[in-house]
């Protein structure tokens, strides 16, 4: 298998090792082409693949690191998944079962199904920033008028902190 763009996806699984479903990545086939799909039960983040896959089913934290960090630049990450995971450079990791880990959550169950009333594109750095900038390390909400405004944005809590935030012109 072949992943040129992993991006980070181990930033959405599940940092309890005790959610063992939810601590790692799984490759499934995703309309038709394969992708990486990860989730902590908070988030979820699916990530398309240029691969050839030999088989799909759970990738680790460990595995996806160890990939990335051998994959110098941009060069693509390169491992075969069969019997463990086997790496360009010889090393292996060992590889879990479905058995292992458990099933999977079925994600396209949350993802919702009607047509979006607004559409918004964000720098997610600046709302990070932002959401540091007025403390508020929880939960931020949004208020959005349309597309094109200044969308504000207020910590929850006891204080609650203003912050504004531009949406990207696409």
């Amino acid at each position: 298998m072949i992943i040129s763009k992993t991006a980070k996806i181990e930033n959405a699984m599940s940092k309890d090792a005790n959610r063992s479903n939810l601590h790692i990545a799984s490759l499934q086939e995703v309309n038709g082409s394969p992708a990486l799909i990860a989730t902590s039960g908070h988030v979820l983040a699916i990530i398309p693949v240029d691969a050839d896959i030999d088989e799909f089913g759970p990738i680790t934290k460990e595995a996806l690191i160890h990939g990335r960090k051998l994959a110098k630049g941009s060069k693509p990450i390169e491992f075969k998944a069969s019997n463990g995971f086997k790496f360009q450079d010889g090393s292996t990791l060992p590889r879990p079962s479905n058995d292992d880990v458990g099933e999977f959550p079925n994600w396209q169950q949350v993802i919702p199904k009607e047509k979006p009333k607004l559409t918004i594109t964000l720098n997610p750095k600046f709302l990070f920033e932002l959401a540091q900038a007025i403390d508020s390390p929880e939960a931020v909400t949004l208020e959005i008028i349309d597309a094109l405004s200044a969308i504000k944005v207020k910590s929850r809590g006891v204080n609650e902190n203003l912050g504004v935030i531009m949406p990207i012109r696409v």
